[in-house]
């Protein structure tokens, strides 16, 4: 982004995407409003943006796409939307959450799409979820509780490891 004095910022919901990289690096934004009607988030829209410190994105949105908020270091809130399907990689690394919910209709978490946040503690895992991938907590070192709905055929969390529901793969712990 070739912006860097704007503090806020609302993204009207005529607006159906907001771009690859359309506030990527701009250090100076803190506070997003996304209006209803957005559909997308682009790669790396908000990477970088190191000063906000919540989002929270309506249900019309159906994708945020890789890396849309990596590295925004004081993210401290985020409300996902209900209507996306997949956590897509790198979209929440390096942030300061201290919880998250993943959204009901979400089946994959991809490849690191949580990695480094160093801040996160809690995870609540809907029963919808099909697919964790691989590196998806890295470096979570202060993730202690994992909540798994118990209609989730796929997980369970015991002993303090992310396991398949029938203890042969260890996703995290």
């Amino acid at each position: 982004s070739g912006v860097t004095n704007i503090k806020k910022v609302v993204i009207p919901g005529t607006v159906e995407e907001i771009g690859s990289n359309a506030f990527s690096n701009n250090t100076t934004l803190e506070e997003v409003t996304i209006e209803y009607g957005v559909k997308r988030v682009g790669q790396f829209a908000f990477k970088g943006c190191s000063n906000i410190k919540s989002l929270e994105f309506p249900d019309s949105i159906t994708e945020i796409a890789y890396g849309a908020m990596l590295s925004c270091s004081s993210l401290t809130y985020i409300k996902l939307p209900n209507a996306i399907k997949k956590l897509n990689q790198y979209v929440l690394a390096g942030t300061a959450i201290t919880d998250v919910t993943i959204p009901d209709k979400v089946e994959t978490i991809s490849g690191n799409s949580l990695e480094a946040c160093k801040s996160l503690r809690k995870i609540v895992i809907p029963k919808s979820v099909l697919e964790i991938h691989g590196g998806a907590f890295w470096g979570d070192k202060n993730l202690s509780e994992v909540v798994i709905e118990e209609e989730n055929n796929n997980f369970k969390f015991e002993n303090g490891l992310l396991i398949s529901k029938d203890g042969k793969i260890v996703y995290w712990g």
